[in-house]
């Protein structure tokens, strides 16, 4: 049986999810999906405080939130030490 691994960065929307290499990606797919005019991510994130969930999709293709994107890695070898600390983030996989 195939172990499940994270695969990328995301964050959710809506329901609606944005992939990248990193959080800052999904944010600019999410920025020129919602907005006509470029934003500067400060702007998106004061903007949308709350509303945007960070996270990770799996090999399932399957949205996680950072907490148990951590757990999913560590159990597939993914991460050795934590860059971020307490929660996953896309530095600590590549």
């Amino acid at each position: 049986m195939c172990k499940r691994l994270i695969i990328c960065a995301a964050i959710r929307f809506e329901g609606k999810v944005f992939r990248g290499h990193r959080h800052t990606q999904c944010y600019h797919a999410f920025d020129g999906t919602y907005h006509k005019h470029p934003y500067k991510l400060e702007q998106i994130y004061k903007g949308y405080h709350g509303k945007i969930e960070d996270g990770f999709v799996t090999s399932e293709n399957i949205f996680v939130g950072r907490e148990e994107a951590l757990v999913i890695a560590r159990a597939a070898g993914q991460v050795d030490t934590l860059i971020g600390g307490k929660i996953l983030t896309s530095e600590d996989l590549y």
